[in-house]
């Protein structure tokens, strides 16, 4: 087992990204309102904790990270449909927090990612052997049916029982969360790195076909992992679910973020690079159902 407890684990990498963000400035953001979804996350992170925690004492078993064997009870009710281990991704949580309040790209990456690492290698894996030797078969149904830290995608059987406009909003729920985190960091990089180099209107248009590659594969992976149909309603209805949440994000997000107004961020587009980019909105709507036209992203599950 490991010598740090988890919540010292915390600790130790939220003083690291701090280091980091201090050293490294290429990729700082503006942090005052990273701060408020900075705030958000760590307090999602701290209720999903509480949550587990609340479960363990309601079964009255050992809470202790460092004795796992002393398990009295396999504990799979509340939050624990979705998560094997709900404390350490609230713990997770907080950390992304933490990147955001700092306003470092570098450390938001960097810091939840060795996290995750440290605990998978030096904690997780040590915890599933003790409870597999203790609870055996229960245990082992029970990983199978529940992901070790979240699972981003229901099973198919399940998504495909939501049907029409269910199915098609949790696919473009999930579009969505695709594109705009891959767009976040490549944004934070253009500005950061590109822009002072190229310029805004040729960062800009060198970001398009990295997004566009994106939105295709993020159209067709999702509409094959939950088994989206191939017609016309469901396909079009998840790209048009998409990229209202793209626009909502993108003017009740990312703009106080940059400290813009709407009228402040519509002035000082620039014409060509603005209009690769609502070239690419059009795509991102249509692209699930040009897919299915095309024969690519057919419903069924992704290997």
């Amino acid at each position: 087992m490991p010598r740090l407890p988890p919540v010292a684990v915390v600790l130790v990498v939220a003083a690291g990204m701090w280091a980091l963000a201090r050293a490294v400035t290429v990729g700082s953001f503006p942090s005052a309102g990273a701060r408020l979804v900075a705030m958000l996350a760590a307090l999602a992170g701290a209720a999903i904790a509480i949550a587990g925690v609340v479960e363990f004492r309601r079964v009255r078993t050992t809470v202790d990270p460092r004795r796992p064997e002393k398990a009295s009870a396999l504990v799979r009710g509340g939050v624990y449909r979705c998560t094997r281990n709900p404390m350490y991704l609230g713990l997770l949580l907080v950390l992304i927090g933490w990147g955001l309040w700092l306003g470092s790209l570098p450390a938001l990456l960097a810091g939840p990612a060795l996290f995750v690492v440290w605990m998978n290698r030096g904690q997780i894996r040590a915890e599933e052997a003790a409870l597999e030797r203790a609870f055996g078969a229960e245990y082992r149904a029970f990983a199978a049916s529940v992901p070790r830290w979240c699972r981003p995608f229901p099973p198919a059987s399940s998504a495909r029982a939501a049907g029409g406009w269910r199915l098609a909003a949790r696919a473009g729920a999930y579009y969505f969360a695709l594109v705009f985190a891959t767009g976040f960091v490549l944004g934070a990089l253009r500005v950061t790195v590109l822009v002072p180099r190229l310029g805004t209107r040729t960062a800009e248009l060198a970001e398009v076909p990295v997004m566009l590659a994106v939105t295709l594969f993020a159209a067709r992976w999702v509409a094959r992992r939950l088994s989206v149909p191939p017609s016309a309603r469901p396909r079009l209805g998840m790209g048009c679910v998409a990229l209202v949440l793209l626009l909502v994000a993108e003017f009740g997000l990312v703009l106080p973020l940059r400290g813009l107004t709407l009228a402040e961020y519509l002035a000082t587009r620039d014409p060509v690079s603005s209009a690769a980019y609502y070239a690419s909105l059009v795509v991102l709507a249509l692209a699930p159902w040009l897919l299915a036209r095309c024969g690519s992203g057919t419903a069924g599950a992704a290997p």
